[in-house]
């Protein structure tokens, strides 16, 4: 079962973009390379913890890397909604998420 499609594919592109494996980002972060692969296969869901290590071996921000997992995942995809006529589509709401790293 794929948990986190969208976290995984933000992590494979941004570590390729970079030019690391998986285990030379597992290095920098930290972490065993094992981690790195589940992650990025959308096995299961970092802790967050792991999410802000991940992000830091990557050399982005915590938010960066949510910002592109949104626009990697299925948020990416346009869904179009057919409406009734004279209806329209609720109001989105903007959730901000603010979360502090611990620094060890």
């Amino acid at each position: 079962m794929n948990r986190a499609p969208g976290l995984g594919k933000a992590v494979r592109a941004l570590r390729r973009e970079r030019g690391l494996t998986q285990e030379s980002l597992a290095q920098r972060a930290g972490l065993h390379a094992n981690s790195i692969s589940v992650v990025e296969r959308g096995l299961t869901l970092p802790t967050m913890e792991t999410f802000f290590a991940i992000a830091d071996g990557l050399g982005v921000e915590g938010y960066e890397l949510m910002y592109a997992m949104n626009r990697r995942g299925k948020s990416a995809k346009k869904t179009q909604q057919t409406l009734p006529a004279g209806k329209s589509a609720p109001a989105k709401r903007t959730v901000r998420l603010s979360v502090r790293a611990k620094k060890t």
